[in-house]
């Protein structure tokens, strides 16, 4: 499924963009994210994107990265190991 947001002119929002896939964020349905790929033909200015990370790149690109700084000790600061754990 491809698509492109609505946008108008006079008052166009922020669209999010997976700084990976390059996916775009359309919404919420049903409690999860829909991210889809952007079609050819979306023309999306520039000023009006702004960089996201989908759920699917979390996991296979960050994930990794997250696991090796909860075996070193969590670096810094603490990372949940799940959604669950966030406040």
């Amino acid at each position: 499924m491809e698509a492109c947001p609505p946008m108008s002119e006079s008052c166009a929002p922020l669209v999010r963009i997976c700084m990976f896939c390059r996916r775009i964020f359309l919404g919420e349905a049903e409690d999860r994210e829909v991210w889809v790929p952007a079609s050819p033909e979306c023309r999306i200015p520039e000023d009006r994107l702004t960089h996201g990370l989908c759920p699917e790149c979390l996991v296979t690109r960050l994930g990794p990265e997250l696991e090796a700084v909860r075996a070193r000790g969590g670096g810094r600061g603490r990372f949940p190991a799940a959604a669950e754990e966030m406040p």
